[in-house]
């Protein structure tokens, strides 16, 4: 991930222009706070799921993140109705382009915290290798995404919204995965119980 950003944020500061950039540099800000919702259920994923090996933790787990995910949306939205980009001290063209900009990094944001949540429970039972390779495909599928929506003329606006649909495809298929295989295991736990 660090190889590709190196080569990829030249990239972007030279697509996106310098306004862009700078704008989708405080988007990103603004996101890192919304990650305080996790109140520690990331890591407490890691802790329970490995130690207890019990789907009764992880269901908890999902209810809390859905909830926060849900949260960080309403904020979000909330957010750009009260006028976020003023509160900043954007004004005109600046502004305008960063209000526009929030329903698609809200969609970013739930993404992301979402495959980060999947990513600690590939991690707490012990799929390394899943999640490994998740993570690779993540790390090259999210800036082609990006840089595909540059190159058809976009902004940050576009920009934006193709990462968030890089992320949304990136759930969609390591959720499956874990869910069947969540299945399977409560499947083999009932058949030994008999």
């Amino acid at each position: 991930a660090a190889g590709v950003n190196l080569i990829t944020i030249p990239l972007y500061l030279g697509m996106l222009k310098d306004e862009d950039y700078g704008l989708s540099m405080v988007v990103v800000s603004v996101l890192a706070l919304l990650n305080l919702l996790s109140f520690g259920a990331q890591e407490a994923t890691l802790y329970f799921a490995a130690r207890d090996r019990s789907d009764s933790f992880v269901k908890v787990l999902s209810k809390w993140h859905a909830g926060a995910i849900l949260l960080g949306i309403l904020i979000m939205f909330a957010a750009r109705a009260a006028g976020l980009g003023a509160a900043l001290g954007l004004k005109g063209a600046e502004f305008e382009r960063f209000q526009a900009a929030l329903p698609a990094a809200a969609l970013l944001w739930a993404a992301q915290f979402f495959c980060q949540w999947l990513w600690n429970l590939c991690r707490a039972r012990l799929r390394f290798t899943l999640q490994s390779a998740h993570h690779a495909l993540m790390s090259l599928g999210v800036p082609i995404f990006a840089w595909l929506a540059l190159r058809a003329g976009g902004g940050l606006n576009a920009f934006l919204w193709a990462q968030a649909l890089a992320w949304c495809l990136g759930c969609l298929c390591l959720a499956p995965l874990l869910l069947k295989e969540s299945l399977k295991a409560k499947a083999t736990a009932e058949n030994c119980r008999y």
